[in-house]
């Protein structure tokens, strides 16, 4: 007996920790209540980005401007955007050849707003490779590199 007895009593120590709490009761026909939903925001932090950029690009022979385009997609916190940030030494090389001096302009980009999609225009974006003419005509033919640095960041 008092094994069902401490049985009973558990089961209903069980079902009044169970309650659920309501803001409101409606005991009319037709009657209304409200209720608050609300996002939780645990753990997403800033939110999230992606800066999607080319393997490689080539630059012809005597252009004196030549775009690099890449994009930029983002959900992020309320008020935040993306700045991209592109480096490079300002000269393509050849080794024991020589070099060609360049400048980057539209090396910094930053979006508008938090949510950006392909449907924006902050999505599509470009970084410009500009050689003067008297560079170009002062190097010999050949295939000269350089490295791009891409850096993104939530401001």
């Amino acid at each position: 007996m008092k094994k069902i007895l401490a049985v009973m009593m558990a089961i209903v120590m069980m079902m009044a920790i169970a309650v659920p709490a309501f803001a409101a009761d409606i005991t009319t026909s037709g009657g209304t209540g409200n209720t608050t939903i609300t996002t939780k925001t645990d753990g997403q932090g800033d939110g999230s980005f992606t800066v999607t950029i080319p393997a490689g690009w080539d630059i012809p022979w005597d252009a004196t401007t030549t775009d690099v385009p890449y994009s930029v997609s983002s959900q992020l916190a309320t008020g935040k955007t993306v700045q991209i940030t592109v480096e490079g030494s300002g000269k393509m090389t050849k080794a024991n050849v020589g070099e060609i001096p360049y400048t980057l302009t539209n090396a910094v980009h930053t979006t508008t707003k938090a949510v950006v999609t392909s449907a924006d225009p902050d999505y599509a974006a470009k970084v410009t490779v500009n050689v003067l003419a008297k560079d170009w005509d002062a190097a010999s033919i050949d295939n000269y590199t350089d490295t791009l640095t891409f850096t993104a960041v939530v401001i």
